[in-house]
């Protein structure tokens, strides 16, 4: 387990700060930084981060953390109640990290977000598919991946609303959303 010092958390702050004004990480600097937080450059880098893409490292990690946790531990229970799960566990953690995550899914700040979350759930997904057995002619690799891009993508479409609904307001619609596919929503118009 990583730690994550008062300091830190006050860097990456204030760099989600910058990279709502300041969205390329190019022009995101550990000076720009320093100067909006009142100290010097060479303390975020001796105690801190050494580069903005080490940051982003780390708002990975954070919000990740408590995510791979409940997915760990969703997988492994003997109980499987998906609409629980993603309603219950799930969404309060993603909206815990809403002002980062409107950030990812609303600019080109980290292109590498979507990927990191293929790599990272895509082969849990697929584990949780193979465990309680369901066998389709379409291969579970493919309908993991499927799933994640579904779920990632509404979450970002709730997530970059100005002021997303709360989660208790949310999740009935999410629920509606994620288990309609899209052609039943086509065909109602």
């Amino acid at each position: 387990m990583i730690i994550t010092t008062d300091s830190q958390q006050r860097v990456i702050d204030m760099f989600f700060i910058i990279a709502k004004e300041t969205p390329d990480i190019k022009k995101i600097s550990l000076q720009m930084i320093a100067d909006r937080l009142g100290i010097r450059r060479e303390s975020i880098y001796k105690y801190c981060f050494r580069t903005p893409e080490e940051i982003l490292e780390r708002a990975h990690y954070l919000i990740d953390i408590k995510i791979e946790v409940a997915v760990t531990n969703f997988i492994e229970s003997s109980k499987h109640n998906v609409n629980i799960f993603l309603t219950d566990k799930m969404l309060p953690i993603l909206y815990e990290h809403r002002e980062w995550l409107q950030i990812f899914y609303s600019t080109t700040l980290d292109p590498q977000w979507g990927v990191f979350l293929e790599k990272k759930y895509s082969p849990l997904i697929e584990k949780y598919l193979d465990k309680i057995k369901k066998d389709h002619f379409i291969p579970n690799k493919f309908l993991s991946l499927l799933i994640l891009k579904q779920f990632s993508s509404i979450i970002s479409v709730w997530l970059k609303a100005p002021n997303p609904e709360p989660v208790s307001i949310f999740k009935k619609k999410f629920l509606i959303v994620f288990k309609t596919p899209p052609y039943d929503f086509l065909n109602q118009l």
